[in-house]
């Protein structure tokens, strides 16, 4: 420990940080053997001033080709340290200069740590590559414009989707190459692999690049890119190019930049930003020896002069730090670094908001404080996926990129709730950020979640009218992992709500490619970009699951990346909806026992309906007020004792959409549904129940967002309507008639006339009447049924403990 870290730790300060060592990035002839040293300590709090911990995330490492071993890595792959504590502007300055001489309170430049002088400028060019038009790809559905981006050739795990966008290109620049298209998605530049891209900076600055980054700079009309390089090596770069004009594929400028004078530590999992005069480059930085975190370093590059820099190591204690991308025309160097994980206690969670000005070398950064924010765990669980028990790796809550503009600043993440990542956003005044309580809060902030899908990987952007857009990765058991797109309009949606989430590209297969790592990376970022043209209209590139050769074996899956551009038209959520939940379904033959039958509609929003019991006879009375939600729907038929969805299409005899009751939300489009028969045990005869629609952009907490309640009566047990088509008959009354409920009944038994309804997970024969014991056969207990309804007695002769209830519930 050193004298300040001892002497801070006398003075009762304290910040416990979790530092996690990165997997190292193999080529397919070597193996490198890592360890993590854990090193754990607590100290108390100073005075009354609160404490804030912060925790740094899982680094974002790749996993290059096939070859990948670790030794004495913990069990959470993490390690604990203590970094030496700063002073806050808010103590008493006197006191800290008593133990901290060399302190500086306004600008916050570190003293006594060298800063890496080694830099070297080269220029390139990538005319030579260019193809014509004969190469283009083709175009797939618009969104406006929608179309295929890179695709996985077998080198990279994760791609690191990453792409911008200029007045005539669309470019990516990922893990596995370099990429550029026109704006329609033909191929200007066929995929060239990173290494090329910066292979003109030579040897040892450019060697095994990793984490690549690009924008648009909106300034110059110039391309930027950033990468590091050498991970877990003495020769650690970042890396920097600035293309000479709004031609990606013409002549760049390239930067390598010394990642520590002193081979110590290695730079990792880059933050990138630019404004009117810098580009900004932050990276976590790694011990070569042992993996150990050292501290965030933030690179200042003059945009005019490559040469001009200035490279601060992070003094605060923070972990992946994120600069702006600014849109505010300040010249000068005027902007913020970011960075998550800070709390008070187990539940309240602080964004810190540090300050950089001026150019280049003569840059400082001052600690402005901190942000306070809604709650979110520090870890979440990883994403499950359609036919594949392997599930995708979610990464952790750290800050993904950062909007400036209109001295407002926007960000976002993805956060666990409940263990299931889901996206957060942000947008707050960073002059408001403090040390001291009461903190500010956002101006707003946002959650984009789904009842089962977790939502990671997530982008913003925001257009000249404060519209805001994300894109982020989805996946969950019932779907493969899939691109997602969405908006905050603030013409039509209110504070933290955002339009309802859009498909920009679905998955098309699992995806388990871990390369012996044990983690099936995805990731580790995605973009989200405004268009220069117009300064209004968005793009966004995002990872899907290609399919493979053989589903959920490890190493046949196969990402890719998908283009889609859109505007800011949101539509205001319905809350409560306008449309009508529900209509009772029409008498269509089908008995009414054990069911209730409705015609969803809400066309053209995703809402979920849910079902109340509002009045139940004995012995089921205790049950009302029970709440359930309509699960999935599924088209099933029943012909001769056979239930198969769908149904054969020359024999079936009916064809029905059913669906049970459960304690989840199933979120969906209803009016591609006609009737809905919502069969369960929770369905008893002679009740009253309540549907009820939500938009799913709602608040399902909140009852005035509900609709109003489609009322619903079930008949008793004797009231078996036949089909009115073939006997003439009547509607249900409640009564047991002889023309119509019992000849519709001994049909039945006689597996003549039309089909009774069913539970759709159990297959029965039509004569199997009996709803507790279904066995498929006629026995005692359907002739009891039948002749128990035929007297109109209300329940069959089962003892207590054997009646059917509400047990589908939670």
């Amino acid at each position: 420990m050193t004298s300040r870290e001892s002497d801070l730790c006398c003075f009762h300060l304290s910040r416990v940080l979790t530092g996690v060592r990165r997997t190292p990035k193999l080529p397919i002839a070597a193996a490198w053997f890592v360890a993590v040293l854990g090193v754990a300590a607590a100290l108390s709090t100073f005075g009354v001033q609160p404490v804030l911990a912060q925790t740094a995330e899982r680094a974002g490492e790749i996993v290059e080709q096939k070859v990948y071993e670790e030794l004495g890595a913990s069990a959470d792959g993490a390690a604990e340290f203590v970094p030496a504590e700063p002073p806050r502007p808010s103590m008493d300055k006197d006191l800290v200069r008593a133990i901290w001489p060399d302190y500086q309170f306004d600008q916050q430049r570190p003293v006594g740590v060298e800063a890496p002088a080694e830099v070297k400028v080269v220029r390139t060019s990538f005319e030579h590559l260019r193809v014509d038009a004969a190469g283009r790809l083709p175009a797939a559905p618009p969104v406006i414009t929608s179309f295929q981006g890179t695709i996985d050739n077998f080198t990279f795990i994760p791609p690191d989707t990453n792409g911008a966008v200029g007045p005539n290109h669309v470019a990516e620049l990922l893990n596995n190459g370099w990429q550029v298209f026109n704006r329609t998605g033909g191929v200007v530049l066929p995929l060239i692999s990173l290494q090329q891209f910066w292979s003109s900076l030579g040897s040892p600055y450019a060697d095994r690049p990793f984490d690549p980054k690009l924008l648009y700079d909106q300034y110059t009309d110039r391309w930027i890119a950033t990468a590091d390089s050498n991970s877990w090596s003495v020769n650690s770069y970042a890396l920097v190019g600035i293309s000479a004009n709004s031609d990606p594929t013409g002549a760049w400028s390239m930067a390598a930049y010394r990642a520590d004078a002193t081979g110590t530590y290695w730079a990792d999992f880059p933050g990138f930003g630019v404004d009117a005069s810098n580009i900004y480059i932050t990276n976590n930085m790694y011990r070569v020896s042992d993996g150990a975190w050292g501290s965030p370093m933030t690179w200042v590059v003059n945009k005019a002069n490559l040469a001009d820099f200035a490279a601060i190591p992070d003094v605060i204690g923070s972990s992946t730090l994120r600069p702006c991308h600014s849109f505010d025309p300040t010249v000068g160097g005027w902007n913020y670094i970011l960075s998550q994980g800070w709390s008070i206690g187990p539940t309240r969670r602080f964004l810190s908001v540090q300050r950089v000005a001026g150019v280049g070398a003569a840059a400082m950064i001052t600690d402005l404080g901190f942000i306070e924010v809604d709650t979110y765990e520090f870890s979440h669980a990883w994403a499950p996926q359609l036919n594949c028990s392997v599930e995708i790796d979610t990464n952790d809550p750290r800050l993904l990129n950062a909007v400036l503009r209109n001295e407002k600043v926007w960000t976002t993440h993805s956060v666990g709730v409940s263990g299931k990542a889901e996206v957060s956003w942000y947008e707050f005044d960073p002059t408001l950020a403090g040390f001291s309580a009461p903190y500010a809060w956002p101006i707003q902030q946002g959650r984009v979640r789904h009842p089962y899908t977790y939502y990671f990987f997530p982008s913003i952007a925001v257009n000249k009218d404060e519209c805001i857009a994300l894109g982020f990765a989805g996946s969950d058991a019932s779907i493969y992992p899939s691109g997602y797109y969405t908006i905050h309009d603030p013409t039509v949606h209110g504070p933290g709500i955002t339009d309802a989430v859009g498909l920009l590209k679905a998955g098309e297969g699992p995806y388990w490619k871990d390369y012996g790592s044990g983690r099936n990376r995805w990731g580790d970022y995605s973009s989200t970009e405004i268009d220069p043209v117009d300064d209004a209209t968005f793009w966004t590139v995002q990872e899907y699951s290609l399919g493979a050769v053989t589903p959920c074996v490890n190493g046949d899956g196969r990402w890719a990346t998908w283009w889609g551009k859109f505007e800011c038209d949101g539509t205001e959520p319905q809350c409560p909806p306008t449309v009508p939940p529900a209509q009772p379904a029409g008498e269509d033959g089908y008995e009414k026992i054990r069911y209730i039958s409705m015609e969803p509609g809400n066309p053209e929003r995703l809402t979920a309906l849910r079902v109340t019991m509002n009045t139940i006879p004995p012995p089921y009375s205790g049950f009302s007020g029970t709440k359930c939600w309509v699960g999935e729907p599924a088209t099933y038929c029943e012909n001769a004792g056979v239930v198969s969805p769908p149904c054969p299409p020359a024999t079936p005899t009916t064809d029905f959409v059913g669906a049970s009751l459960g304690g989840t939300p199933h979120c969906m489009d209803w009016s591609t549904v006609g009737v809905l028969h919502v069969s369960d045990d929770d369905i008893v005869p002679n009740a009253v129940y309540d549907v009820q629609a939500i938009d799913c952009d709602c608040d399902f907490g909140n009852e005035a967002d509900y609709s109003a309640p489609l009322r619903i009566t079930t008949s008793i047990w004797g009231d078996a309507v036949r089909n009115c088509a073939v006997y003439p008959c009547g509607a249900p009354d409640g009564l047991v008639g002889i023309p119509t409920d019992v000849t519709a009944v001994l049909d039945k038994f006689k597996n003549l006339g039309p089909p009774l309804p069913f539970q759709p997970a159990i297959i029965k024969s039509r004569a199997d009447l009996d709803m507790n014991i279904p066995n498929r056969r006629i026995d005692i207990s359907d002739v009891t049924f039948c002749l128990d309804a035929f007297r109109g007695v209300t329940y069959p002769p089962l003892p207590p403990a054997q009646w059917p209830g509400p047990d589908g519930c939670p």
